[in-house]
């Protein structure tokens, strides 16, 4: 059950694997809880298989929970989906909307403008910590997604 569980580095994961590259070369197998692992210590194969051979290798774990129509049924969201030509098609919508410039610029300054909001927040309420990260995630999150500005309070 706990398969390669003690072999896996618990801190400076990279050296760790690093060093398996020197034992068992450029590509090693754990198993850890059921699940295979695969670590790669070469850039020149991560990109031969991770992009060239994406349709392959890149494709999420079917999670009944999520995936079974008789649950959650959770297929037709984007984070969920398997590696169709759907999610490639969805992809490739996401990447062009939050690639762009201007998108870029108008959430780098709501990001700007939150961090300075609770920083103020964080000086006048030291004690409030969760309090304030919570209304900076929501103010964020509601600003970019909907364009409200939430007030602190609220």
């Amino acid at each position: 059950l706990l398969g390669n569980l003690f072999d896996v580095p618990r801190s400076c994961e990279y050296e760790g694997y690093t060093k398996w590259k020197e034992t068992y070369g450029d590509i090693a197998h754990i198993k850890v809880f059921g699940k295979h692992i695969i670590i790669i210590n070469l850039v020149k194969v991560v990109k031969e298989l991770l992009e060239q051979c994406s349709a392959i290798y890149s494709n999420r774990p079917y999670i009944p929970m999520v995936h079974d129509s008789d649950l959650m049924d959770l297929n037709w969201t984007f984070i969920m989906q398997r590696y169709t030509s759907t999610w490639k098609s969805d992809c490739h919508l996401f990447v062009q909307h939050f690639n762009s410039p201007m998108v870029k610029t108008s959430y780098s300054l709501r990001q700007m403008s939150s961090t300075h909001t609770l920083l103020q927040s964080l000086l006048h309420s030291p004690t409030e910590l969760d309090v304030s990260i919570r209304h900076t995630i929501g103010n964020m999150l509601l600003g970019m997604v909907y364009g409200f500005d939430v007030q602190p309070g609220n």
